[in-house]
């Protein structure tokens, strides 16, 4: 072989499949890029390809004549292990709630394990104080609940007993009550940090309940929900 055509020889390096490799000029200099594969010069110069390297995840191109796979529907929002377990009387139970109420309180368990206390109970004072102006107990409308677990935690032994346990379900009772007001349905939500009562003339406007409030000093064990009565 000539000296020219030994040039030639180590100035060429081949890439996968057929890649751009280089011939040199004269003395070696002014480098062309060189495709092996139709042996025509291309139109960067200089240097030696060591042809196509793939760095990382490749995307292959997508084959025709296939259907395209849908992605996976979203998951539905997780809801609560609601349970029932009290010594109240009557016994709570789901059957006994309206089914505005039941959707309200998987809404705002949203994943969270609950227990209800009590659900269901007549109203304790006259027909005649009732009929006289006074607003019915919307447990005794079976639009109300008392929650007295959340997570696992028993309300009345933890909350605003300070510590992490107190720390840990003020948030979640906080969670809560940012869920039950997203609900048009919720017409009360108490617990022993606070609360709000919507209006029922404008749902858009709230009564805030601090935690010195009359009605969140008799919540001090549980969460109380309730909705509005179905007209």
């Amino acid at each position: 072989m000539s000296a020219d055509g030994k040039h030639a020889a180590a100035g060429m390096s081949l890439g996968s499949g057929g890649g751009i490799g280089r011939k040199l000029g004269k003395g070696g200099e002014g480098q062309q890029a060189y495709r092996l594969s139709d042996g025509e010069y291309a139109s960067e110069g200089g240097g030696s390809s060591p042809g196509p390297v793939y760095r990382g995840k490749v995307t292959l191109p997508t084959q025709t004549g296939k259907a395209a796979v849908p992605p996976p529907a979203p998951k539905p929002a997780p809801q609560g292990n609601v349970t029932w377990n009290s010594k109240l009387q009557p016994r709570p139970s789901a059957d006994q709630l309206e089914p505005n109420m039941q959707e309200a309180l998987h809404n705002v368990a949203e994943g969270r394990d609950l227990n209800v206390s009590s659900a269901y109970r007549p109203d304790k004072r006259t027909d005649a104080q009732i009929v006289d102006g006074k607003t019915i107990d919307p447990h005794a409308d079976n639009r109300a609940v008392d929650i007295n677990y959340v997570n696992g935690a028993h309300i009345a032994d933890v909350a605003n007993k300070g510590g992490p346990n107190d720390a840990e379900l003020r948030r979640q009772v906080a969670e809560m009550q940012d869920k039950a007001r997203t609900d048009p349905n919720v017409q009360a939500f108490i617990s022993p940090y606070g609360g709000f009562y919507r209006s029922e003339k404008d749902p858009t406007q709230f009564t805030e309940l601090s935690p010195q409030h009359p009605d969140v000093k008799k919540h001090w064990n549980h969460v109380h929900l309730a909705v509005f009565k179905k007209k």
